[in-house]
């Protein structure tokens, strides 16, 4: 009879605990690069202990573009990825997600590229032939993303 409280301890233990994954902990990635010249590049990639990502990739000079993305995943499958560049021109981003409520438009012409609508062209974004991050889904300029 001393095993039947024990036994009835355990398994209520185990109804409290039933389906509680809980936090598996997560890991990240960084870079910071500058030379003498004024360039750099930094970049950072977040996965937290329940499959949430983000992370966010720069370059740029004091003479030259300013070019880069972040990017938004969350467990529920939303996501969405800004590329950007900043020059003489101004800042000019594209936006492609899948979020819910979201559609295909050209906003203050910031092409926003939504699973739930046909796409539009990248106006003024194309061309500047920035290869893409080293394993970050490059792209070849901004009219070449594909990601």
């Amino acid at each position: 009879m001393t095993l039947a409280p024990a036994a009835v301890f355990f398994a209520l233990l185990a109804l409290a605990n039933a389906g509680y994954h809980g936090h598996q902990g997560g890991h990240s990635n960084t870079y910071r690069k500058q030379n003498d010249y004024g360039e750099y590049s930094f970049g950072y990639d977040i996965v937290d202990g329940y499959g949430s990502i983000h992370g966010r990739h720069e370059t740029g000079s004091k003479h030259g573009p300013v070019v880069g993305s972040y990017y938004l995943g969350n467990i529920d499958g939303r996501h969405r990825h800004v590329h950007y560049v900043a020059d003489k021109w101004g800042f000019r981003a594209m936006v492609k997600t899948n979020e819910p409520g979201t559609k295909t438009s050209l906003p203050a012409a910031a092409p926003y590229h939504s699973a739930n609508g046909k796409h539009v062209p990248a106006y003024g974004i194309s061309g500047y032939g920035h290869g893409g991050y080293g394993g970050h889904g490059g792209y070849g300029g901004y009219g070449g993303y594909h990601g």
